[in-house]
C-alpha cells in the first residue's frame, strides 16, 4: 500500500483528473495512511486484498468510534491506489468499487453571516485589516486563497479576482 504519497509528490501519480494532487490532500493521505491504513492492510498484496477485507476494515472503524465521514477520508488513499493498479493493468477488479456500507453522513449545516451582519463584523476589526476580511466575506475566499493572491489576480475595473493558486505552508506557493 506504500508509495502513494510519494509517487504522488513527485508528480508521477495523479488525481483522476490528471492533476497533480494538492499539499493539503497529500498530508491528508499521508496521515491517513500512517494513523489508521498501514497497519492493517499495509503488509498485504494488492491482489489479496479482497471487498469483504475493506468492508471489514470500514466496519472496525466504525465499531472503533470513527466518525462515518472521517472513515470515508480515510478509504480515500486506498481507493486511489486501487484506482491506479486497475489503471495499469495490475489488477483486474478494484475491491473498493461498492464497497463500504456505512451510516450516513450527517453533516453540520454551515452559518452563513447576512450581509448586515459581514458589515458589522467587517466594522468591528481595525481599519488597516478591513479589506481583507471584506475580500474573504464577500467573494467566500478561504485564508490559503487569499494569502496567495497577487495583484494581477485581482482586476479592479471588471470587479474580478482571479483565484489561481493556494497558499501552503509547507511550501512557498501552490497551484
Amino acid at each position: 500500500m506504500g508509495g502513494l504519497v510519494e509517487g504522488a509528490q513527485e508528480g508521477t501519480i495523479r488525481t483522476r483528473s490528471g492533476e497533480v494532487y494538492k499539499p493539503g490532500s497529500l498530508r491528508s493521505y499521508e496521515k491517513t495512511m500512517r494513523l489508521r491504513v498501514l497497519e492493517p492492510l499495509g503488509a498485504a498484496r494488492l491482489a489479496d486484498i479482497t471487498r469483504p477485507d475493506l468492508q471489514e476494515f470500514a466496519d472496525r472503524l466504525l465499531a472503533g468510534g470513527l466518525n462515518p465521514s472521517t472513515i470515508q477520508v480515510t478509504l480515500l488513499p486506498p481507493q486511489a491506489i486501487f484506482r491506479r493498479a486497475v489503471g495499469r493493468g495490475e489488477l483486474a477488479i478494484n475491491p473498493c468499487r461498492g464497497v463500504v456500507q456505512l451510516p450516513a453522513v450527517r453533516g453540520r449545516r454551515e452559518r452563513y453571516a447576512s450581509p448586515e451582519e459581514a458589515e458589522a463584523l467587517i466594522a468591528a476589526v481595525p481599519s488597516a485589516d478591513r479589506v481583507i476580511w471584506a475580500t474573504a466575506m464577500y467573494a467566500g475566499l478561504r485564508c490559503g486563497e487569499l494569502r496567495a493572491l497577487r495583484d494581477q489576480d485581482i482586476d479592479l475595473a471588471a470587479g474580478v479576482i482571479r483565484v489561481q493558486r493556494n497558499w501552503d505552508p509547507t511550501r512557498e506557493w501552490s497551484t
